[in-house]
């Protein structure tokens, strides 16, 4: 599987248009990508949580609109984003179908990227018109806008 963007209709290769919103599948990165080889007990606590948020706010920061989903119920610890946030952290009975439901919502699917690893979610996306990222891409993304890194060079 590869970890450039992917898109129906267009060669992997191709960067992605811009995009209006990014839908991201928070537990799918967390538990896929950023703790591959460590200690995954508790991996769905507000500190592992926190790893997904933190790159996701690198993205909202740079002016993009990212909505990170988590299965379950919001923690009564941790607030309510606001809609129009740039950055929407949601928790939702079923984060797939909560993704699903927010891209047919969207005005124009085609600015949509969904971030899954899931086969089922990726390829209802494609058949509506949105974009799909694997996580490791979108981790990559997030990376390249990091400020705190030195470039090499």
């Amino acid at each position: 599987m590869s970890d450039a963007p992917e898109r129906a209709s267009k060669p992997a290769s191709e960067p992605l248009p811009a995009i209006s919103l990014w839908l991201v599948d928070g537990f799918n990165v967390l538990h896929a990508h950023l703790l591959r080889g460590r200690d995954r007990k508790d991996w769905w606590s507000a500190e592992r949580r926190q790893l997904v948020i933190e790159r996701a706010q690198r993205l909202a920061a740079s002016g993009e609109r990212v909505w990170v989903v988590f299965d379950g119920e919001r923690p009564a610890s941790e607030a309510e984003t606001a809609a129009d946030a740039p950055l929407r952290v949601v928790f939702a009975r079923d984060a797939d179908d909560w993704m699903l439901r927010a891209m047919r919502a969207a005005d124009d699917a085609g600015g949509v990227a969904i971030v899954t690893g899931d086969r089922s979610v990726k390829e209802r996306a494609r058949r509506f018109g949105a974009h799909v990222v694997s996580p490791r891409a979108w981790l990559a993304r997030c990376a390249a806008l990091s400020t705190s890194e030195p470039e090499l060079g």
